[in-house]
């Protein structure tokens, strides 16, 4: 079994884009805090979500906004420019909960989760539509 679940911030905006396909992938970190008072410690996690998720996140969220996220733990490689391989683990998201938006000025505000404008309630986003 491989479950990841957790809650955090954005570190930063979320990164929306679409493949040559255009299917659309968002990449984003998310820190939360392990312990209290001096033994307090901050973890960051790489996050990455398709499709309808993807665009969801693109559209509402912002550095600073707290989230819920189900998914699972993923490694990938890949080769850099210098012909370098790198790693990384990844939390590939299954389901993502919007907790809070990022309100201030500037910022993108979060009124709730997208919604189906021919149905006119929460848009859902079918399994076929996550790549793995």
């Amino acid at each position: 079994m491989n479950v990841v679940c957790m809650d955090g911030r954005l570190g930063k905006d979320p990164e929306l884009r679409y493949t040559p396909t255009g299917k659309a992938v968002c990449n984003f970190t998310i820190a939360n805090d392990l312990g209290f008072g001096d033994k307090k410690t901050t973890n960051w996690h790489r996050v990455v979500a398709w499709n309808g998720q993807a665009e969801a996140i693109g559209q509402y969220l912002g550095k600073g906004s707290r989230v819920g996220i189900t998914g699972e733990l993923t490694n990938r490689s890949w080769e850099d420019r210098e012909g370098v391989k790198r790693f990384t683990t990844e939390i590939r998201a299954r389901t993502i909960d919007f907790l809070s938006p990022k309100n201030g000025t500037g910022e993108k505000t979060f009124d709730g989760p997208p919604t189906d404008p021919l149905a006119g309630g929460p848009m859902d986003i079918p399994e076929d539509d996550i790549p793995f």
